[in-house]
């Protein structure tokens, strides 16, 4: 019995293609299965071991202000995880308040501050924040490749 299978991301639940086994002279696309119910368990803060390929992760759309963001992300219960491009010319359509862990991968950017001051990172900075410490939004002018991390782990301690 043919049991290989084949996992891959879309839009940040995991799919399991499973090609089943092949009957003589059976149509091979009535032996291939594919399994849509099975993902990651988000109902635990417990994350399996997993290896992700994100050319296989779905990307969506986010307009800015000017150019586009495309997502690729990964959601789990109190943690996210996304690859973000920014077009040329992007400029985030709103002044953002949440946490993030953000490595540039390639290219490079401007974290501008609501307050008035302006960050430079290129490939291999990053920055951290913590919520609501910050109202930052993203600006490039050539095009950006980002790795960001956010989730319940980056809430402000209140006092």
């Amino acid at each position: 019995m043919d049991t290989r299978r084949h996992s891959f991301y879309i839009g940040g639940k995991q799919v399991l293609r499973r090609q089943a086994p092949q009957a003589a002279g059976e149509n091979s696309q009535e032996g291939l299965l594919n399994i849509l119910s099975h993902q990651p368990n988000m109902n635990s803060e417990n994350i399996p071991f997993q290896v992700i390929n994100w050319d296989e992760v779905v990307k969506t759309i986010h307009p800015g202000t000017t150019g586009t963001a495309f997502w690729q992300t990964l959601q789990f219960k109190g943690l996210r995880v996304r690859i973000v491009e920014y077009s040329q010319g992007y400029l985030a359509d709103h002044w953002c308040q949440k946490g993030h862990i953000v490595y540039c991968l390639e290219g490079e950017f401007t974290t501008e501050m609501q307050s008035g001051e302006n960050f430079q990172l290129k490939k291999g900075m990053s920055y951290i924040v913590s919520d609501e410490l910050s109202s930052h939004r993203s600006i490039t002018k050539n095009g950006v490749k980002l790795l960001i991390v956010d989730g319940d782990f980056l809430r402000a301690e209140e006092k």
